[in-house]
């Protein structure tokens, strides 16, 4: 770590470091997927998802197929999507309206 430190502390993903390149890479290889993109916070990465997801439905299986589930007492991040995902209802008395599409159900045991 002090060695990239000493090289390259932080980088925006705005561009491409050699790091960042190699990691691509292996993910690639590893996954089968053709790219990656990096995000800058998990909230970002959750927002992904979930358009990947709601995409993903509507070209393979036509419109009205967005909803998604997520678990009860969840936290997904701050943005208006990913506090919709959150399944906490103190997140969502205060910053409405909401996203639609959301399901929230209980952890199995």
């Amino acid at each position: 770590m002090a060695e990239q430190a000493a090289r390259l502390a932080h980088a925006s993903n705005l561009y491409y470091t050699e790091p960042c390149v190699r990691l691509a890479r292996m993910l690639c290889e590893r996954t089968g997927c053709g790219k990656v993109f990096f995000e800058n916070s998990g909230e970002e990465a959750n927002e992904g998802a979930v358009k990947a997801a709601r995409k993903y439905s509507r070209d393979h299986h036509g419109p009205g197929r967005h909803q998604i589930i997520t678990l009860i007492n969840s936290f997904h991040g701050r943005t208006v999507t990913t506090l919709s995902a959150t399944g906490q209802d103190s997140f969502h008395r205060t910053f409405g309206p909401f996203t639609e599409g959301f399901a929230y159900v209980p952890a199995a045991a």
